[in-house]
């Protein structure tokens, strides 16, 4: 249809009236169509009020380094909508994503989808085509509702509640943590940061989900100098971690995730220490605590757009373990 994807990119954010329509119905049924689902043998749905993109990033570093093949969906993007879709760690091209939209188109048949919606099913059929083995997939609006939804993951993680579009889920943080808990499934694995409200808990509980959370489970800790952070839960102690750009809280709750999948999948693969410091080592995304230097100043580039995001980097980047 189009042959650019600038113009599809035009096309999908005038073809739905609506920039935000929750529901899985419509999604539903052309990814059934395009029969993306599932999207890889492996998932990892990740949903939360800040944090996610770089907990998919910590993840997906350290996956990689593991010898897994990983597609990883991230939103907003900064520069480039290729950067939503990445397969091993590089954005997708013009030409992957074109013929991807193509596919989407042919098969929607009359149900309007909105710019999210084809962005998701952009990702499902790419990481499909490209026969990764694990998605990570980053929610972009609530969970219970959100098009990724349709995806059962093996492992939930939620990252943090706090106050966020509260157009469409409310201005009550127990309230928005049922809809961020509506990615769970029963008797699932659950990856829970610390700054969780109880009704995520009680959710995940209720459907006899194994939770393991920042704090109780699993833990980071400042290391022997400001540049390491240490690691430690049930499945291992790492220290002496590179300390990078992301928030160290996010960097343990990707971890944490990414150790679970590995253990449960491949047991008989060892994670040795060095390759959880090559990974933490080289996890970042831009527009995450990053730093500039110009004019004999330094600047620091942060996504934050809500109170919780706001009061965290107001402290985040210089303390040591941000807890």
């Amino acid at each position: 249809m189009f042959a650019a994807l600038s113009d599809w990119l035009d096309y999908i954010d005038r073809v739905h009236p609506r920039d935000i329509e929750l529901g899985l119905d419509r999604v539903a049924g052309v990814a059934k169509r395009m029969g993306v689902l599932p999207p890889a043998p492996h998932s990892i749905i990740v949903a939360g009020t800040n944090g996610k993109g770089s907990t998919c990033v910590a993840m997906e570093s350290l996956l990689l380094e593991l010898g897994w093949r990983v597609g990883t969906t991230l939103s907003p993007h900064i520069n480039r909508f290729n950067e939503r879709i990445r397969i091993d760690g590089q954005p997708c091209s013009d030409e992957t994503l074109c013929a991807g939209f193509a596919r989407i188109e042919s098969l929607r048949e009359s149900t309007a989808l909105t710019y999210f919606e084809f962005s998701a099913l952009l990702a499902l059929h790419c990481f499909q085509a490209a026969a990764v083995d694990v998605v990570i997939a980053e929610v972009g609006l609530g969970g219970r509702l959100d098009a990724f939804n349709i995806v059962d993951g093996d492992i939930a993680v939620v990252t943090s509640i706090g106050l966020d579009h509260t157009d469409y889920l409310g201005n009550d943080v127990e309230q928005i943590g049922i809809e961020k808990a509506g990615i769970f499934r029963r008797h699932q694995r659950v990856v829970l940061g610390a700054a969780v409200t109880r009704s995520v808990v009680d959710r995940a509980s209720a459907l006899g989900c194994r939770v393991h959370r920042l704090g109780e489970d699993f833990f980071a800790a400042p290391g022997a100098d400001a540049d390491h952070w240490d690691f430690s839960g049930t499945l291992g102690e790492y220290a002496g971690l590179p300390r990078g750009p992301l928030a160290l809280v996010n960097c343990a709750v990707g971890m944490q995730a990414a150790l679970l999948l590995h253990g449960a999948a491949r047991p008989e693969a060892a994670v040795m220490p060095e390759a959880v410091a090559a990974a933490m080592g080289r996890a970042s995304l831009p527009g995450r605590m990053e730093r500039l230097a110009a004019g004999g100043r330094e600047f620091l580039l942060d996504v934050a757009h809500n109170p919780a995001a706001a009061r965290f980097l107001a402290v985040a980047p210089w303390s040591q373990v941000e807890l």
